[in-house]
């Protein structure tokens, strides 16, 4: 931690009350360290950042330690004064409430209480939560099960169609186009609706953050900034009537890549390949895309409700979220990027009274929904782009991804993040379902 708040100013005068730093004041060639001070734990205006929740969460008065012998050990941080408070056990899953208990307890300082917790069953969490006589939560864990990959089912009924330009199929009411020219997917519609407004891409990039641009990461990532555009397309073929598969050479990365569509149960399964000679460090692998404009309510079970990265997602759990496109963003004063959210079952993005577009994967994936596009909220200069410069794209971009890694900041500034945190191999695969269906998730 740097400092509690970030340090910005209000300029005089300023239509757009823009959070200024250095080199925002007096003449251009007057000496600055760009927005060194811009790094707190909340806004100047007092709002929080997220990481404000997880230092709350580390520095929370009690701890936590579950044995695998269904042994629960709570320990009480407090080193001269005793505490009362309110334990309360939950177990549950996405259907329901399996058990659950609350007692109160005198915990002495520096007490540790063993506690008999019953198994958790499959596909279920469990929620472990103190809270004082005013029912102000003081500390929490949750604990999770194995958890349940989803099975991304094929179809045997319906078929892909080749037309001049494009394969395509139709399942209740939904089309599904796969371009022939750039072998992504590039269209879903409804009679009455678009959903995407820009092809599903690969996406390698992910816009640096100020750690980041203190390893300079351009000169080691910058490359991949815009995959798509570097990759050169062989051939889009069917194997069989609801498979077709996208081949194509990435020279600069001395790679080829993959993309399968297979027709699904429900919608189409994409499963995207990337196979290199040698052995590559990505900032992340998944893909992009655009969708309609007034696709703004998001729902998702998986970490939140705040932006989480697998390296800092201490203060975020389990549960049905939900947001608005709006919500997904976080704005940090100098552009870079945000609101991701690391660890997900399920996503839905809808429209008022419109269908709802679902992801779901065979693993745990990261998804970031944003009003901005990645190379927007990119700068090779740290400060040199304000929060109120960007400019909203023309659709909301979705990004889905095996993973992204980590935001580091394991020292004062320059070290990449931990190498458990940054995934490397020769070969990474990705496999998702995208559908179009009425339901919203089940609470």
């Amino acid at each position: 931690i740097w400092d509690w708040m970030d340090q910005g100013l209000r300029a005089p005068n300023d239509e757009q009350k823009a959070w200024k730093y250095g080199g925002d004041f007096g003449p251009a060639n007057v000496p600055s360290d760009a927005n060194f001070c811009i790094n707190g734990l909340l806004l100047p205006d007092r709002t929080a950042h997220p990481m404000l929740a997880e230092v709350q969460k580390i520095y929370q008065p009690f701890t936590f330690q579950c044995k695998h012998t269904g042994e629960l050990l709570i320990t009480s941080q407090y080193l001269f004064s005793p505490k009362q408070v309110s334990l309360k056990i939950r177990c549950w899953n996405r259907q329901a409430t399996i058990f659950e208990r609350e007692e109160s307890l005198l915990f002495a300082a520096e007490e540790i209480r063993s506690f008999e917790v019953s198994p958790i069953p499959k596909d279920s969490f469990l929620d472990i939560t103190l809270s004082d006589q005013n029912k102000k939560m003081l500390a929490w864990h949750q604990m999770t099960s194995e958890q349940s990959c989803p099975s991304l089912q094929n179809s045997t009924s319906a078929s892909w169609v080749k037309e001049q330009d494009a394969f395509h199929f139709d399942e209740q009411g939904v089309c599904y186009k796969v371009d022939i020219h750039s072998g992504f997917l590039s269209k879903i519609t409804t009679a009455y609706y678009s959903l995407i407004e820009h092809p599903v891409e690969l996406h390698l990039w992910r816009p640096p953050t100020d750690n980041d641009l203190g390893y300079s990461y351009y000169e080691k990532y910058g490359h991949l900034q815009n995959a798509a555009q570097q990759m050169k397309l062989i051939t889009v073929r069917s194997i069989d009537p609801q498979t077709i598969i996208a081949d194509f050479d990435f020279p600069s990365l001395k790679a080829v890549v993959q993309f399968t569509y297979r027709i699904a149960a429900t919608g189409v399964n994409i499963h995207v390949k990337l196979s290199a000679e040698q052995l590559l460090a990505l900032p992340r692998f998944g893909i992009i895309t655009g969708l309609a404009e007034d696709f703004e309510q998001v729902r998702y079970f998986g970490m939140g409700p705040h932006e989480n990265y697998q390296d800092r997602k201490s203060s975020a759990r389990w549960d049905l979220h939900t947001a608005t496109l709006s919500d997904m963003y976080e704005p940090y004063l100098s552009a870079q990027e945000n609101g991701y959210r690391s660890h997900n079952q399920q996503l839905q993005i809808s429209r008022p009274s419109g269908p709802t577009l679902t992801v779901i994967s065979s693993k745990p994936f990261g998804f970031s929904y944003l009003p901005f596009h990645p190379n927007e909220l990119s700068q090779e200069n740290r400060g040199s782009k304000h929060a109120e410069e960007l400019y909203a794209h023309d659709f909301p971009i979705l990004s889905l991804d095996l993973f992204q890694m980590g935001v580091g900041g394991i020292d004062s500034w320059g070290s990449e993040p931990l190498k458990q945190y940054r995934p490397e191999g020769n070969e990474f695969e990705f496999e998702f379902n995208l559908a179009v269906k009425p339901p919203v998730l089940q609470t």
